[in-house]
């Protein structure tokens, strides 16, 4: 079984419209950092997460304690995300829609 938790954008408390999609619709789908930290550190305490594998190895090499972190559309706020996850020794997945790389709240081209 492969375990993916699927993400949007993480943003500074209150700051729904400084990454991705900027109408109350996507706002549902953004975490505050605060919220993001604390759903890293849950997981990294109370799961036993052997391991967070990257899809190139997963046919291959997933343990039934290891997950997959993924994050849709390409928001500006993938590099702060991509940090977070480098602290816990972590990787993600970044799924960045190519139409919106280099406009306003998106990855730079």
């Amino acid at each position: 079984m492969i375990v993916s938790l699927l993400y949007h954008d993480v943003v500074a408390p209150g700051q729904f419209a400084s990454s991705g999609f900027p109408d109350g619709d996507a706002d549902i789908y953004k975490l505050e950092r605060p919220e993001f930290e604390l759903h890293l550190t849950t997981i990294e305490r109370v799961s036993g997460v052997g391991g967070v594998a990257l899809l190139d190895c997963a046919a291959r090499c997933l343990s039934s304690k290891d997950l997959l972190f993924t994050f849709d559309d390409g928001g500006a706020s993938a590099v702060s995300i991509a940090a977070l996850l480098e602290s816990h020794g972590w990787r993600g997945h970044f799924f960045v829609t190519t139409d919106y790389k280099g406009r306003q709240r998106f990855l730079a081209a």
